[in-house]
């Protein structure tokens, strides 16, 4: 028994998810071209999401944050496997790659070698020398807007930085009863938030995320009569498992 389809059919869709076919007929013949893009050394790269947080500088007594390499909303970062390589891309140029699984670009931006200066690449890189040689930094007022920005996981989790301190109340869901616990925030950090969980504070609110699942049977009919229950597999006596997720819209957290 040949039991190669599971990765066969993880190609097929892989092929089918990045591939790109064009067509075209001749007098006698229609032909298709199909384009793949080919890995190659120094050609995958990981993408990295460039998002600047104040942090508190004591001597100074006041929050300092690093404006990115270009004046924009969003900038990334894309470093080669072997971490020889980085370019910095933008939202826009982005736009022009091919999303989805994968995210395929032409070769329409420059590679910099890791010894190349630059703000994103020295931080990256841990060059703190020339970190603090490339990078702005802007001293922000006493009470700037907090800063959330959320990622989705298991458990998802947001990234803060907050002007002062501030006491939050996480509720979750647990087997139909709502439990609560207090925390203390301050500074920069990472908060996890389990699924069903909501935090507040007097200030703002992070809504939930919830999921969940139902089942049900496929009954399939041969011939005018019912073979009976089957499984997405066809083995028969089984149920076919859909998961359906809502992910809720998120308040803006305000200032205190």
């Amino acid at each position: 028994m040949c039991r190669c389809w599971p990765k066969l059919a993880w190609k097929t869709f892989l092929y089918n998810e990045v591939a790109k076919v064009q067509a075209y007929a001749t007098s006698s013949e229609i032909r298709l071209v199909i384009k793949v893009p080919l890995r190659g050394t120094d050609r995958v790269m990981n993408l990295y999401q460039i998002e600047p947080l104040p942090k508190y500088e004591p001597l100074l007594m006041r929050h300092v944050q690093i404006l990115p390499d270009r004046q924009t909303d969003t900038m990334y970062l894309a470093v080669s496997e072997s971490r020889q390589y980085y370019s910095l891309l933008t939202a826009a140029d982005l736009h022009s790659c091919q999303q989805g699984l994968f995210t395929i670009c032409g070769s329409e931006f420059p590679l910099y070698h890791k010894r190349t200066s630059s703000c994103s690449g020295a931080l990256y890189f841990g060059k703190h020398d020339l970190a603090h040689e490339h990078c702005n930094k802007v001293i922000l007022r006493k009470t700037f807007k907090p800063v959330w920005n959320h990622h989705k996981g298991t458990p998802s989790f947001w990234i803060y930085s907050l002007p002062m301190p501030v006491k939050v109340t996480k509720t979750c869901r647990v087997n139909g009863t709502m439990r609560s616990t207090y925390i203390d925030l301050k500074g920069a950090g990472i908060l996890c938030v389990e699924e069903n969980c909501q935090v507040f504070s007097e200030s703002f609110l992070l809504l939930p995320t919830t999921s969940g699942y139902a089942n049900f049977t496929l009954n399939v009919r041969r011939g005018g009569h019912s073979s009976g229950a089957k499984s997405a597999d066809g083995r028969g006596n089984g149920y076919l498992k859909v998961t359906r997720t809502r992910q809720m819209g998120h308040l803006t957290p305000s200032t205190p």
